[in-house]
């Protein structure tokens, strides 16, 4: 599950498999690779249709080769609610490295729910907005909107309330 809380702590973690990573990332490397250079090729020098649309499909292919490698390097987020201590700690680690935030509860706004469309149908959201240039975070993986509208309540709870 995405969502926990053990000792005193609620813990959000949104993960990318290393698998799902390595397969994205070698799927991105030989689309920008192999793509533009096979549309290449094929192209027949001069302005006719046909090569207009090669270099069209050159283009997306690179472009889309592009995109995947950026989805091969995205990080994996923790949010950490220390209830006791009253503290969000934001962690992003990655291929190309890590990053740590520390928050006070009265630095992080109440949660809000909403529901996103996608080819499987709703799917609930919680957003946090934190910080001085309050940042948003967003929290998926909820079994339904029951869930997610428990866990806002959880954490809205915690937000509020010292411990």
């Amino acid at each position: 599950m995405a969502i926990s809380e053990t000792a005193g702590v609620i813990t959000h973690s949104s993960r990318f498999p290393a698998w799902a990573r390595i397969f994205v990332g070698v799927l991105g490397a030989v689309t920008v690779l192999l793509g533009p250079a096979t549309m290449i090729s094929i192209a027949a020098p001069g302005w006719t249709l046909s090569f207009a649309l090669t270099v069209f499909t050159g283009t997306a292919l690179f472009l889309f080769g592009v995109f995947a490698l950026v989805v091969s390097l995205s990080a994996a987020v923790t949010l950490e609610f220390r209830i006791a201590e009253r503290l969000l700690v934001v962690t992003k680690r990655g291929p190309l490295g890590r990053s740590r935030a520390q928050y006070g509860f009265d630095d992080v706004r109440e949660p809000s729910l909403s529901m996103r469309d996608s080819e499987d149908g709703a799917y609930p959201v919680l957003t946090l907005r934190v910080g001085s240039s309050h940042a948003r975070l967003e929290m998926t993986g909820f079994a339904d909107e029951g869930d997610a509208r428990r866990w806002l309540g959880r954490i809205a709870d915690v937000l509020i309330n010292p411990a």
